[in-house]
């Protein structure tokens, strides 16, 4: 119960700072085009919105490629008789349980 107890606490530490970067980056988002839309600049609005798009892109794959490794790795562990949930996945396992957490917060 330890283990879980203490996993509970490092999802919910890592949710919130996620939670937090999205809403900062949101923020930041939202008022460079604003600024860019009153100032009548759709090349610097167009600008903003791509690299937004660009950063959503780029977390899309980050999260897949570690969720390949995650699985790679439990199905490695197995084949020769190690623990499954190692150290390091176990860290993938909470980053990528804290991501998810941090999508259904902010959706």
């Amino acid at each position: 119960m330890s283990t879980l107890k203490n996993f509970g606490w490092q999802l919910a530490k890592k949710t919130i700072n996620n939670s937090g970067k999205v809403i900062v980056g949101t923020v930041n988002f939202t008022g460079s085009l604003i600024k860019a839309v009153y100032n009548k600049d759709a090349d610097v609005a167009i600008d903003i919105i791509g690299k937004r798009v660009q950063r959503s892109v780029k977390s899309v794959q980050s999260i897949t490629i570690e969720g390949g490794r995650l699985f790679r790795d439990a199905g490695r562990n197995y084949l020769e008789g190690k623990d499954i949930m190692d150290e390091v996945n176990q860290e993938r396992i909470l980053n990528l349980t804290s991501i998810a957490a941090t999508a259904v917060l902010m959706g």
